[in-house]
């Protein structure tokens, strides 16, 4: 295990790549395929015309050198003889460009220079000790601006810590590349902590916790998260949390902007309980069967076909309570839970905004509720909601349009 610190201060140096041609055979198909940093390829074609290897070193250069495609535009092709030189049109960007063929052409590939440059996470001098972070490693990321660009798919790597400090303004990972990389390695405390002062921040691996204690622009964390912990007043901007796969996260928020948009997408299948205290958190995904929210500040918003998924779970005081701040229903789902779906003591639940659902009443259904206190909004023109039976006590209020039948219980 070491402790390893980002510098982004190796200086640049251009990638060379050669392919030479031994063999050619006439009617073949050469193929240049171009990998970008987010995994997507391009590709350029040259059907072999003879048996001259100069020949098809030559056209395989000018389809190349001519290709419109980004990917290619960042690479400089030359010719010499039997040899296509394939080299980095920015010293410091890195390239990946394979090559096949359909017959018996022949051609041997070179990795003449290897990429460096500040942004390059592959570039060992970028690292202080010097030398790129393996498993069990701390990583930090203290001071300096200088952006993670390059270099940015370190699946399988597992560090024991990544920290962003609001010392360090530069960005990491762009808008289609997430950095990826993990934090589940064999030694304490397997968390991914963020609080810098860049703009951007992308990341995807397995991270047994997640906190985020400082956000100025954008954050997204994506894959196998353990627990999401949002937490203080230097958390302003937007944040995406995607978790994917196997372990069920909850995510808590206290103390932040009220401002701050947290969205969870529909692919966040493993989205669990969730405690808001403050910023608005906007759910499209349907949480694990089970889960609850607990509603004291801020604002949660269910979207799309978004749902606290509380299944058959009789939770108390409610499957979504709120005490505070404001759940808003604008999704097609309608409420679960095995006993009371939502409590309302303080604040607002506001279902004015309901999509359709399925079925021959379009109503979407909220089962049981109860009003302590704050109010019900069910009272959008029309008659949007069901309700099996409402129970108002200590004085809270249900706003309801004249087409909506309600029952009322004692409390």
């Amino acid at each position: 295990m070491a402790n390893k610190r980002w510098l982004g201060t190796a200086t640049a140096v251009a990638q060379v790549k050669t392919i030479r041609f031994t063999t050619s055979e006439a009617g073949n198909v050469v193929t240049l395929t171009a990998i970008g940093e987010d995994g997507s390829t391009q590709t350029v074609q040259h059907t072999v015309a003879d048996t001259v290897n100069n020949t098809t070193a030559a056209a395989v250069q000018a389809a190349a050198a001519s290709s419109s495609n980004s990917l290619f535009q960042q690479i400089t092709f030359t010719v010499s003889t039997d040899t296509v030189t394939c080299t980095a049109a920015l010293a410091g960007r890195p390239f990946q460009l394979a090559v096949t063929d359909n017959g018996n052409t022949a051609y041997t590939e070179t990795d003449v220079t290897a990429n460096a440059g500040p942004h390059d996470f592959k570039t060992a001098a970028n690292f202080s000790p010097s030398g790129v972070p393996v498993d069990q490693d701390i990583l930090q990321f203290t001071d300096g601006a200088s952006d993670v660009l390059y270099g940015l798919d370190n699946n399988g790597v597992n560090l024991n810590q990544l920290v962003v400090t609001g010392g360090y303004r530069g960005n990491i990972g762009t808008n289609t590349s997430p950095l990826k990389i993990s934090t589940n390695g064999s030694g304490d405390p397997n968390s991914l902590d963020l609080a810098g002062a860049g703009f951007y921040y992308n990341f995807e691996g397995t991270y047994p916790a997640l906190n985020i204690s400082g956000n100025q622009g954008t954050t997204k964390v994506k894959g196998d998260i353990g627990g999401t912990k949002i937490i203080g007043p230097e958390v302003r901007g937007a944040i995406t949390i995607d978790a994917t796969t196997t372990t069920n996260n909850d995510i808590t928020t206290a103390g932040i902007s009220n401002t701050t948009l947290i969205t969870v997408p529909s692919t966040s299948v493993k989205t669990a309980n969730l405690f808001i205290d403050s910023g608005r958190v906007e759910l499209a995904a349907s949480t694990v069967s089970g889960s609850k929210a607990i509603i004291t500040g801020g604002t949660l918003i269910t979207k799309e076909s978004g749902k606290v998924d509380a299944g058959s779970t009789s939770h108390t005081p409610s499957a979504i309570a709120v005490f505070g701040g404001k759940y808003e229903h604008e999704s097609d789902q309608a409420l679960a839970g095995g006993g009371t779906k939502l409590s309302v003591f303080k604040g607002e639940a506001d279902f004015r905004k309901v999509r359709s659902t399925t079925g021959a009443t379009e109503q979407l259904a909220l089962g049981k509720v109860d009003v302590f206190g704050g109010s019900l909004r069910i009272d959008a023109p029309g008659n949007l909601v069901s309700i099996d039976a409402t129970s108002l006590q200590l004085g809270g209020r249900v706003f309801n349009s004249p087409s909506t039948k309600l029952t009322f219980t004692k409390g």
